[in-house]
């Protein structure tokens, strides 16, 4: 995102390149969960084994990797950009060849005002696109809903390393170990309860830790009554899993034989993590294993909770996203090079694909059948619709054809001519 403004004399970095190819990747997932969404919508929840086929659960699946993987290389993102500062300012870099000497880079010293301004602005401009142009996108606001989704959870998160990006590297790490580590205690308190004290703690605990609708209707006789806001992606634990990815800058600094140890072993001890602690059947995730059905066990142990995303989920999504880091690191090729256009650009690709995927799926279903509401996120469906998961799939191919050329050429427009605006957008 904002480190590629080094300076043409810039030795080449192929793990900044791995870091835009993952990135890239995870966008083409999120297409292909949205393409789903509207293309082919299932009576049922995806992740509900009791009536989900195993296709559809891990077309589901896959797409998990999307939002953690993307906070985490934001926050990545963030170490690096502090780091160009730092060189702008005619201090000593970290080393960043790719060689295998022994050198420990040191880490940049705490941001000044200008890193922490920066984020701050740039997290309320994110939270201000999620209120405005993103959610005429779905098409919520016409209807009088608000949602806050993952841009919002990210906004508010830049918010947070606004202030952490001050203080010493160890604050960020301790912070961001606490929030994903121990926020799976809170999964007790709910805004149920809390509603019977006050409605005033209830509201703001949907915002931080629990998913669900706030009504603005004060004759509201159901739960789901417009207007109001549906809080899909609560606000805790996202600063800290960005926290974590700001501490992996320093491993991403380092020269190429520590940094790819080191980045092997973060994401392996994730993986242990995470199967001794669904096996465990005690901490981690709300949904233990056991309670899912025996008919598909690999399945059973890969339903973790999203919303918020549990202990486990994050473990689960970011300990293979860390080793794909690391074969990344050496793939070159047409594919790596159209992984890291959309990587490089992933703003623009997220806002150019909401209304491309719902303004093209509303004109085949009234193609096909004569309709054009909002049917396609759920029930009830039209009569002669019957949910095909290939459509989403052949939907989604040509969504990713169709946006890569805006891409490439939003992509070339921030190499040759940087502007402030641009690492806006």
């Amino acid at each position: 995102m904002w480190y590629h403004t080094y300076m043409a004399k810039t030795p080449p970095r192929p793990r900044l390149d791995a870091i835009d190819q993952l990135r890239g990747l995870v966008m083409i997932l999120m297409a292909l969960d949205h393409a789903r969404d509207y293309f082919a919508p299932f009576p049922h929840a995806p992740e509900d084994l009791s009536q989900a086929s195993p296709t559809l659960f891990l077309t589901r699946w896959i797409t998990h990797f999307c939002a953690p993987v993307f906070v985490f290389l934001a926050g990545t993102s963030i170490w690096l950009k502090q780091s160009r500062d730092q060189q702008r300012a005619g201090a000593s870099p970290p080393r960043t060849d790719t060689t295998d000497a022994p050198i420990t880079p040191a880490p940049p010293p705490p941001a000044g005002p200008s890193l922490s301004r920066y984020l701050l602005t740039r997290g309320l401009w994110l939270i201000l696109l999620e209120l405005t142009l993103i959610g005429a996108s779905w098409g919520g606001v016409f209807i009088g809903l608000v949602i806050l989704q993952v841009i919002w959870a990210l906004g508010l998160s830049m918010l947070v390393m606004a202030v952490l990006v001050r203080l010493p590297w160890a604050a960020s790490l301790a912070f961001g170990l606490a929030t994903v580590l121990l926020h799976n205690l809170l999964d007790h308190i709910t805004a149920a309860d809390l509603a019977q004290t006050s409605q005033w703690l209830a509201i703001p605990w949907k915002i931080l830790h629990e998913q669900g609708f706030v009504s603005f209707n004060p004759d509201a006789t159901r739960p789901f009554t417009l207007p109001g806001i549906l809080v899909q992606y609560p606000l805790i634990p996202w600063p800290g899993v960005m926290a974590l990815g700001y501490c992996f800058g320093k491993v991403a600094t380092m020269p190429a034989a520590p940094r790819l140890k080191w980045t092997a072993a973060l994401g392996a001890a994730c993986i242990l993590a995470f199967l001794l602690l669904r096996a465990a059947l005690t901490y981690g995730d709300p949904s233990p294993i056991d309670s899912n059905p025996p008919d598909h066990p690999i399945l059973a142990l890969l339903n973790t909770t999203k919303y918020p995303p549990s202990l486990q989920f994050l473990l689960m999504t970011l300990g293979p996203a860390l080793l794909a880091l690391v074969a990344l690191e050496r793939h070159r090729g047409p594919i790596a090079d159209n992984l890291r256009t959309f990587g490089r650009v992933p703003l623009f690709f997220y806002l150019l694909h909401i209304p491309l995927i719902h303004i093209s799926s509303a004109i085949l279903w009234f193609a096909l059948l004569g309709v054009t509401s909002g049917w396609q996120l759920g029930p009830p469906f039209p009569d002669g619709y019957t949910p095909q998961l290939w459509v989403a799939y052949a939907a989604w191919v040509a969504v990713v054809a169709f946006l890569w050329w805006p891409c490439r050429r939003y992509e070339r427009v921030r190499t040759r001519h940087r502007a402030w605006w641009t690492t806006y957008l």
